[in-house]
């Protein structure tokens, strides 16, 4: 049975017509595909925020879903365009990193696409160098879509591009301390700062999180306070988060701000 659905994430926003001409050009293909726009306002060329977007995304979707996405800064040049293959999903797009939480997570294949497989309108005759997302990706997503294989549209790769994911670090000091070091990875709209230290990474012990000149020795469960909180958010990551308010602007932070959470060896209850 062919899948149908086919989500989208670039950094084109909704204010040109970029995104819908990939839908036509889909659509010409496969009339019966649904589509879901994950997110088009990716600030622009932000391949490691796309990549983290994606992370949290994908999974949500039946299997076999197929993941188009699109942030390339580098468009033109000489970066392979490739599916991603993985035992529920297919992922499309440049070779530029943007599938690393994907290598990090699933077993996968990944596949060059062969241009010459491309099933386009025979209107659209040359691949332009500015639009690979309408004249490469677009296509090569509509196939899947009617259940024609990666390994039918390129040849599997043993070398891809993959940036180190950022993860928290841990230390053992003196007089029975721990330090984790962590940063914040993505900020949503609310301006909650969403950071790269998961549950399992969080100490059960008495502890200080301390992010800029905030400190903040509790966690909570809901949006509620008036000063900064710390929280587990829908990730499954830690925020940092103000309630009502906006926590990017009010500690000065952006992307890679530094997090350090300094705990002692005593079990307590930090949790209200």
């Amino acid at each position: 049975m062919a899948q149908s659905i086919i989500t989208l994430l670039t950094d084109f926003g909704l204010l040109d017509s970029y995104v819908s001409i990939m839908k036509g050009v889909m659509l010409q293909i496969n009339s019966d595909i649904k589509f879901v726009d994950i997110t088009h306002e990716i600030p622009q060329g932000k391949i490691k925020l796309a990549a983290f977007r994606l992370f949290t995304a994908y999974k949500y979707f039946p299997k076999q879903t197929i993941h188009l996405v699109v942030v390339d800064p580098s468009v033109g040049s000489e970066i392979n365009p490739i599916i991603v293959e993985t035992p529920d999903y297919y992922f499309v797009g440049p070779d530029n990193g943007i599938f690393s939480w994907i290598y990090a997570n699933k077993k996968f294949k990944v596949y060059k696409i062969d241009i010459n497989k491309l099933n386009t309108d025979s209107k659209q005759q040359t691949i332009s160098n500015t639009f690979h997302g309408r004249d490469i990706f677009a296509p090569i997503a509509a196939q899947l879509s009617l259940g024609i294989k990666p390994s039918a549209l390129g040849k599997q790769l043993i070398k891809w591009v993959s940036f180190e994911i950022p993860t928290s670090t841990s230390q053992l000091t003196s007089y029975n301390s721990q330090v984790i070091r962590g940063e914040v990875i993505d900020i949503d709209k609310f301006g909650n700062l969403i950071t790269n230290i998961s549950k399992s990474d969080f100490p059960s012990y008495e502890f200080k999180i301390k992010i800029g000149n905030h400190t903040i020795q509790k966690l909570k469960t809901s949006y509620e306070g008036t000063s900064p909180i710390a929280i587990f958010g829908s990730s499954g990551f830690l925020e940092i988060s103000l309630p009502n308010g906006n926590c990017a602007n009010f500690l000065s932070a952006k992307q890679e701000t530094k997090i350090t959470i300094t705990s002692s060896m005593t079990k307590c209850n930090a949790l209200i």
